[in-house]
């Protein structure tokens, strides 16, 4: 009796950020890309140095309970370790040159929906999670929380030097941001 009543005060310790439930982080693009089109869900990709280099993503230097809780009920989420030769190759695929960025696809992995270079304060984290793993949002245009431009000329076409797949042809009148083509995933998505 004594030994539960203990257990149950010590319960009551646990901050409540360690009882939100943990996503489940895998390192590979590829993989993440297929289990996203089988369970329906949005890919997060994390670009990131270091393990557990999903922390550095926010400007308080953790994801916070509800982006958390986000990220483990609806999102797939990669993980790419940037101090790695094959992170960085991912990076400067997704044409991200400062070594931290998230970059979220629809819910079928083949458009971008969300890109952001750079660090985010934990409230835009969770708004942007939320929004972007919404049922029935349909990916129009790929959304960046610094700007976007409208332009009516094709994505490059190649293959990707990391998954090896083609890039997706010509589409008419899609939106892009401001920079290049993203590998593996159309542009596409947001509102």
């Amino acid at each position: 009796m004594h030994t539960s009543l203990f257990w149950m005060a010590l319960a009551g310790l646990v901050p409540a950020a360690e009882l939100a439930p943990s996503p489940h982080w895998t390192s590979d693009y590829v993989r993440g890309r297929r289990l996203g089109t089988a369970q329906s869900k949005p890919l997060a990709v994390v670009l990131a140095p270091g393990k557990g280099g999903w922390d550095k993503l926010t400007k308080e230097g953790n994801l916070g309970k509800e982006a958390r809780r986000l990220l483990a009920e609806r999102y797939v989420c990669v993980h790419v370790d940037t101090d790695t030769e094959r992170g960085r190759q991912l990076a400067s695929d997704f044409d991200l040159s400062g070594g931290v960025g998230l970059i979220v696809s629809d819910r079928t992995g083949q458009l971008q929906a969300f890109r952001h270079e750079g660090t985010l304060p934990g409230d835009d984290l969770k708004s942007y999670l939320e929004r972007y793993s919404a049922s029935g949002r349909v990916a129009q245009t790929t959304e960046t929380s610094e700007s976007i431009r409208t332009s009516f000329a094709p994505p490059r076409s190649g293959t990707s030097s990391i998954s090896g797949s083609v890039y997706p042809g010509a589409i008419q009148g899609w939106s892009q941001p401001s920079y290049g083509y993203v590998p593996s995933f159309s542009r596409g998505g947001g509102c």
